[in-house]
């Protein structure tokens, strides 16, 4: 406990050391240091074992140094696009990036999405079926969408009004009073940031 690899020290700066319990039950807590008040490494443990190290990064500079150190990283990955956190959590083995888990949060840190990918013929591919877009309304989450592998809209889940989750072949129907004016983004499972 409370070491980290050394090519991450850099310039002799401060390392803090917080411990944090983590949400998935009493046995859990991670370790997070932190320079410059900027997360850089995490250890997580059950029972007090240690099952999972990561790395954060917050430039591609900063994920090509961790790899040249540690080919087999998971690094948590966070950068802001126009008004958006996004956060990938990308898996690597040998070097090469196998998988990711990225979420999108607003300028309110609501999750508006989050997705999955995986390696298919060498490139990383989106799983809409993987998928979840989340709508809030006045801080409330009202709709999530889910999405079929053509990355076309599957369900829509009314949070709101449990008999309101609605078929994603139904809308446009008369009976249905939803639409996708001003749902845009919510239609398809890309992108997964708004434009």
């Amino acid at each position: 406990m409370n070491r980290i690899p050394d090519f991450l020290i850099k310039n002799d700066k401060e390392i803090s050391v917080k411990n944090k319990k983590l949400p998935y039950g009493e046995n859990y807590h991670s370790e997070l240091f932190f320079i410059n008040e900027k997360i850089i490494f995490e250890k997580r443990y059950q029972d007090d074992q240690l099952y999972q190290t990561l790395y954060y990064a917050y430039s591609q500079y900063e994920i090509t140094d961790i790899l040249k150190n540690e080919i087999n990283a998971t690094i948590v990955y966070e950068y802001f696009e126009n008004s958006f956190k996004i956060t990938e959590y990308k898996n690597h083995k040998d070097g090469i990036e196998t998988d990711k888990n990225v979420s999108v949060e607003n300028s309110n840190g609501e999750c508006i999405c989050f997705t999955k990918y995986k390696l298919v013929d060498g490139q990383l591919s989106q799983i809409s079926t993987e998928t979840d877009k989340n709508y809030y309304e006045t801080g409330e989450l009202k709709y999530v969408f889910e999405y079929n592998e053509d990355g076309s809209c599957f369900m829509i889940h009314n949070y709101q009004d449990p008999q309101g989750d609605i078929f994603g072949w139904d809308i446009g129907k008369p009976d249905i009073k939803f639409t996708w004016e001003g749902f845009e983004y919510y239609k398809n499972a890309e992108p997964i940031i708004p434009v």
